[in-house]
């Protein structure tokens, strides 16, 4: 009973944290870093491309384990996958940022997904 209340409560609530991480930290990345007005098309697109390898790989699930490396494979394996999925689609994104806004928005993504996963 406890693993089903887990399940349908705690899961989805670890996603949404998930899920509006990707999109905060692009949002504040933009506003503060580069002082550019984010559209909210972005901000959707961003949290699509996080979203699909998020349920692939289950990245919101709290693993159980000794090392921190396997608790952090799966947010790993997300984070590739999204940053392949966002390079490739930088011309779709309505901003107008250089690649190093790019990249420091992807590694702001790496550390602060991976310190969730972890704190988890």
């Amino acid at each position: 009973m406890f693993q089903e209340r887990y399940n349908r409560i705690i899961l989805p609530f670890f996603f949404l944290i998930d899920f509006c991480l990707a999109s905060g930290v692009y949002y504040l990345s933009q506003i503060f870093f580069f002082n550019n007005i984010v559209a909210p098309i972005d901000i959707l697109l961003i949290a699509l491309f996080w979203a699909i390898p998020s349920l692939y790989f289950k990245s919101y699930r709290v693993l159980r384990a000794n090392k921190y490396i396997s608790a952090v494979s799966q947010t790993f394996y997300t984070w590739c996958i999204f940053a392949t999925i966002f390079i490739f689609s930088w011309p779709l994104l309505n901003s107008q940022i250089n690649n190093i806004g790019n990249l420091v928005f992807l590694s702001l993504l790496f550390f602060t997904h991976h310190t969730v996963s972890i704190c988890r």
